[in-house]
């Protein structure tokens, strides 16, 4: 079982890489490998997971979108977003952080396997998570009386159920 894990971790890594390198990057030293294009004026990808069938990669951006890549003639589309407040018209493809507390700004992106489930942790939102069908996240405000602060990155233990992520608020 570790060692599918860590396979998923080293992909998720190249997932990741392909996302951000420089096409100079990607095309000479992993002539395998091809870059997956967002469309203009998306930036932040910070986060990439497929789900339980192999489906995606999905990827959370700036403007609080989480976007599924559905293949090379489709490309990216919309898959879901964490905020509750967010609209289209005020959102969609502004990356200004003023925006993020209403848009959403998801950073780590995990499945659970069993359910389907997507699970987020958003900068300003917390931890939600996303129903296999996508839309709008549900928001889990605590974890045992203890609000979350600014949530980062998350991994899902698959066998127990657990959803490890971290916490960069301001108590260490």
């Amino acid at each position: 079982m570790e060692t599918v894990s860590i396979r998923k971790t080293v992909l998720l890594v190249q997932i990741w890489f392909m996302l951000n390198a420089s096409p100079h990057i990607a095309h000479c030293q992993f002539p395998a490998f091809s870059k997956l294009q967002l469309s203009l004026r998306t930036i932040g990808p910070e986060s990439a997971a497929f789900d339980r069938k192999g489906g995606g990669p999905y990827t959370g951006i700036a403007d609080g979108r989480v976007l599924k890549y559905q293949g090379p003639k489709v490309g990216f589309t919309d898959f879901a977003i964490t905020s509750p407040n967010r609209t289209k018209e005020r959102c969609d493809r502004k990356n200004g952080p003023e925006l993020q507390q209403i848009c959403g700004r998801p950073l780590g992106l995990g499945f659970y396997n069993k359910t389907g489930d997507l699970y987020i942790t958003d900068a300003y939102y917390g931890l939600v998570k996303v129903r296999p069908s996508g839309r709008i996240a549900q928001r889990i405000t605590s974890f045992k009386g203890r609000r979350f602060a600014f949530l980062d990155a998350l991994d899902i233990d698959q066998k127990l159920g657990f959803i490890y992520f971290v916490d960069l608020g301001a108590i260490f």
